[in-house]
């Protein structure tokens, strides 16, 4: 049985007559007896009593009448709802927390501006608990440091980062270094889980205990800047405080540590029209 059998049925008993209904359908009367037919012999029930050309509801005909508007009513805004989600679609970004430092306040002010029937959040946090979300479906899509670990993960390098070492300008250290020496100093790392962390143990293949440890890149900043110990951390991120003199880069011998930002998503993930464009426009913010 179909919506349509229900509400043909509903018609009959709010109008009290078939051929009042076929006339509101525009559809021949017997159209309308078959489809009240179809439901009685479907369920083996009668639903009208035939007393002189009149249709009486029974009492089993009166107990559907109440379900089927109840269906209907539930029908109906099922249908108003899915409209609703196709005009206006929802979409949960995932951004780690070095991306969300450099690029979220322009990703959210152009979403808002070019694609404003589209109702989105963002969830800031490390690439391995983000990586987790997507694969429980708790985001739709992300843009993380570094590339995915998990293999029902696809993924897009939109941009190339370096990450470099760096110090309070007052703090002694030579000009140059190279990894074994780095575990001679105090570092001040990111939680396990981020992707500077996991560049070095993952890698780089250097275990180092971390001085301090912390999920936030200004924390490590600010440690940094005041002498307790060396950071790694994007060049992008750190840039204007070597600018402005608070810290100093420490180079390191033959080697040059790069850092991918990528874009990733669930293998199985379909996109629609809408939430590709917002794709669009965060891939070319990043670029």
């Amino acid at each position: 049985m179909s919506i349509r059998h229900l509400k043909t049925f509903i018609l009959v008993c709010d109008l009290g007559s078939i051929s009042k209904a076929s006339e509101q359908l525009h559809v021949a009367q017997p159209a309308v007896s078959q489809t009240i037919s179809d439901l009685e012999n479907y369920y083996g029930i009668t639903l009208f009593d035939r007393i002189n050309r009149k249709l009486i509801l029974t009492k089993e005909g009166q107990t559907l009448y109440k379900k089927a508007n109840e269906v209907i009513k539930s029908y109906d805004e099922f249908e108003e709802m899915a409209k609703n989600k196709c005009t206006h679609p929802s979409l949960k970004i995932g951004v780690s927390l070095t991306v969300a430092s450099i690029f979220l306040p322009t990703i959210i002010k152009e979403l808002k501006q070019k694609t404003p029937n589209v109702k989105f959040a963002v969830q800031i946090n490390n690439a391995s608990e983000i990586e987790s979300e997507i694969i429980n479906g708790e985001i739709d899509y992300a843009i993380i440091e570094g590339l995915p670990s998990n293999l029902k993960l696809a993924y897009e390098v939109l941009a190339e980062n370096e990450l470099i070492i760096v110090a309070s300008k007052n703090y002694k250290i030579p000009k140059k270094i190279s990894l074994r020496d780095l575990d001679s100093y105090p570092l001040l790392l990111r939680e396990v889980g981020s992707y500077s962390r996991n560049y070095l143990f993952n890698r780089l293949n250097i275990s180092v205990s971390p001085f301090i440890e912390a999920n936030s890149n200004q924390t490590i900043i600010n440690n940094c800047i005041e002498g307790n110990g060396i950071a790694i951390l994007p060049k992008i991120l750190v840039d204007k405080y070597i600018y402005e003199g608070s810290l100093k880069e420490v180079k390191l011998n033959n080697n040059k540590l790069e850092a991918e930002t990528s874009l990733i998503w669930h293998k199985n993930k379909i996109f629609s029209k809408d939430i590709e464009k917002t794709i669009k426009i965060c891939k070319n913010i990043i670029k």
